[in-house]
């Protein structure tokens, strides 16, 4: 028998043992196997029972329940009050409480909201809830408070101050008186991190709240409102924090200017402030005739700032700068001084134009250029500074190319200062963005597209005499040259009025490099403003090599009938030469070596649209316009003028009949950036 308890308990076999104990009773007689049948059939069971308890896995411990509440203690209104309060289980949980209302009552494993709810108190006497959450066999507890009513339940509630200001040392503490006729709670879920204490949170009828606060280490001073409730009426205080000690930056000194003789545009100067703190100290100028109402000029950190109003001559000012730190008490004011205005000064003020050159032909009505600058900053405009440069420079550029040089004394042109807040120019891509006056933005990459507030240009150009309405048959053509050194430039042209005038901004960078394929900023400007701008001329250059499409071919057909002088005459779509605009030119002597005839490509298409002759400052910016780019400057020039243009007064005083030699620094056809045909607006509506 030891011997089959070995082979079962070894093999956990059972079938095994039974085989054994078979080929045994065969081999015994029956008498002996009945004799001990009952002792075989127990041990049979107990090794069984042995086996099959040795051949299973035991079965790993299970791990202990766990529960916690982020608070086990609460105090609710008298009147009662719903509250909450987060359970974190390991297991499955329920809670469980006699004379209260839980939300939910049991739930899953995790973190759980529950809310809690008490009605009001009606026993006269304060009275404790307990609420037991249960997870497996662990178990945690709520504690809740409900105060008594005091016979009265919901009372008025006022508090006094309505406002306590605490210092800004550790510990520091401040108390309101509440008076309520009945029982009050202080709201404390919305309590900040620098209110540590509140005592007490809660009461019946009068009492009184002490407020304790950490240490304020920012200059800065902080608020909390503080809510208290009796039932539905309630009230609040303000709890101040004051700022820690901030000190005031030093009084500015040495102001100027002082005395008499000062300019009408003076520049305001002093010795900066210091500061014991390190912050950094800006500044305000303020200037009075009166000593009491001033007028404010930021100056930012800088401690130089130019008047952006002309003052009046022969006037006495009163002049202070205040220094600020940005913090609370960081307030200086300098001493008052006092000057007296002369009658000079050295800066354009803001829209301050001038006459550069006056029209003298007598018997012609003057034609009036406008020239004026973006991304020119106040300090740019000191006379004969860097705008007075600049455009000067642009001025001079478009009469010194033919026909503008014969028939300068046609034109009278302004020079008009519009501040901008920031110096440079926007672009489009990569985004930047710089505070100017007409907003002119660069597209960027390899685009030569400016865009530009005509609404902006026209306020400032307004304030010129004869300018103060937009008549689109008398008005002026405008050149915005901007503070920049990119290689950009486009004509805005707006249409309108039956079609008879055109109003044209051209915008066009004032430095950037002569040794670009396009001969620098003059060549960009004669081919913007004196041939867009003024003539109205079309480009001639090609940059598709395709027929030009139907859309495009219609809206520029359209574009040729409008001004009185026809727009883009210096084009056609005609492909018979004698039908042509220039066909006048064709075959005359004086006009045989220009070689006009119609060559294919213009407006950036290769064909279906033809120019006169081979190269043109419309082509590629060369300081020369074609014979047909000349006469319709030429008949702008007379219609505009009040006079009658004739081709035998044009060419009697036409003095470049043949192309002059002016090499570039590049083909023509290697544009340097993809030019940008000038945009063209008929009744607002824009044309492509």
């Amino acid at each position: 028998m030891l011997y089959i308890f070995y082979l079962i308990k070894k093999n956990c076999i059972f079938a095994q043992y039974i085989d054994t104990v078979r080929q045994k009773l065969y081999m015994i007689n029956m008498k002996r196997f009945l004799h001990n049948i009952g002792i075989v059939a127990t041990l049979v069971v107990a090794l069984f029972a042995l086996s099959s308890s040795s051949c299973k896995k035991k079965p790993e411990p299970k791990p202990s329940s766990s529960i916690t509440l982020s608070i086990s203690n609460m105090t609710l209104s008298a009147t009662g009050e719903t509250s909450s309060l987060t359970i974190t289980s390991s297991d499955n949980w329920s809670a469980s409480g006699s004379g209260v209302t839980i939300t939910p009552s049991s739930g899953k494993s995790g973190s759980t909201k529950v809310e809690i709810t008490v009605p009001a108190n009606t026993t006269g006497k304060e009275r404790t809830f307990t609420v037991t959450f249960k997870a497996g066999s662990k178990t945690a507890t709520l504690t809740i408070k409900q105060p008594a009513s005091g016979g009265g339940g919901t009372g008025t509630i006022a508090v006094n101050p309505k406002e306590i200001i605490i210092g800004p040392e550790a510990n520091a503490t401040g108390s309101v008186d509440i008076t309520c006729s009945g029982s009050w709670q202080v709201k404390t879920d919305n309590k900040p991190d620098w209110v540590t204490k509140i005592e007490p949170t809660s009461g019946n009828g009068n009492g009184k709240i002490t407020i304790t606060t950490t240490e304020n280490t920012e200059r800065t001073s902080k608020v909390w409102i503080m809510s208290l409730s009796s039932g539905t009426n309630t009230n609040s205080v303000a709890i101040s924090k004051s700022a820690a000690t901030n000190h005031a930056p030093s009084k500015p000194t040495n102001l100027a200017p002082k005395g008499s003789g000062a300019e009408t545009m003076p520049e305001f100067s002093w010795t900066g402030s210091t500061d014991s703190d390190g912050d950094e100290v800006k500044y305000t100028v303020q200037v009075s005739e009166d000593n009491t109402t001033w007028k404010s000029y930021s100056a930012g950190t800088a401690t130089k700032k130019l008047s952006p109003d002309e003052l009046k001559s022969n006037t006495t000012y009163y002049y202070k700068v205040v220094a600020t730190d940005g913090y609370e008490g960081g307030q200086t004011e300098s001493d008052v001084v006092t000057f007296t205005t002369g009658t000079t000064k050295s800066y354009y003020a803001d829209c301050e134009y001038k006459i550069y050159q006056e029209a003298s032909v007598s018997g012609a009505t003057p034609i009036i250029l406008i020239y004026t600058g973006d991304g020119y900053t106040q300090d740019l405009y000191k006379y004969g500074g860097q705008f007075d440069q600049e455009i000067d420079k642009g001025i001079e550029a478009l009469f010194a190319i033919e026909p503008y040089k014969t028939y300068r004394d046609y034109f009278t042109v302004y020079k008009i200062a519009a501040y901008s807040e920031e110096a440079g120019m926007s672009v489009k891509s990569p985004e930047k963005t710089v505070n100017t006056r007409f907003q002119c933005t660069w597209e960027g990459g390899n685009s030569t597209g400016i865009s530009v507030n005509r609404d902006r240009v026209f306020e400032v150009v307004s304030n010129i005499p004869g300018r103060s309405t937009l008549d689109l048959l008398t008005w002026s053509p405008i050149s915005v040259q901007i503070n920049s050194n990119e290689y950009a430039g486009t004509c805005t042209m707006w249409a309108g009025f039956g079609g008879f005038g055109v109003f044209t901004i051209s915008c066009t960078p004032s430095r950037h490099r002569a040794g670009s394929g396009y001969g620098g900023f003059e060549n960009t400007l004669r081919h913007e403003f004196g041939g867009h701008g003024f003539g109205l001329l079309a480009d001639e250059y090609v940059y598709y090599n395709e027929t030009i499409p139907a859309n495009a071919k219609q809206n520029r057909v359209a574009w040729k009938s409008y001004s009185r002088i026809g727009a883009y005459g210096n084009i056609t779509f005609e492909s018979d030469i004698n039908l042509c605009e220039w066909a006048q030119f064709v075959g005359l002597p004086d006009y045989v070596e220009a070689s006009i005839s119609l060559y294919p490509g213009a407006v950036m298409y290769s064909s279906g649209v033809y120019r006169s002759e081979q190269i043109s400052c419309m082509v590629d910016n060369r300081p020369h316009f074609n014979t047909q780019s000349r006469w319709q400057i030429y008949r702008r020039i007379m219609i505009s003028a009040g006079l009658t243009p004739t081709l035998e007064d044009f060419m009697s005083r036409d003095v470049e009949k043949v192309q002059p030699t002016s090499p570039l620094t590049k083909s023509p056809v290697k544009m340097e950036r993809i030019p940008h045909e000038p945009i063209m607006y008929y009744n607002g509506k824009l044309m492509k």
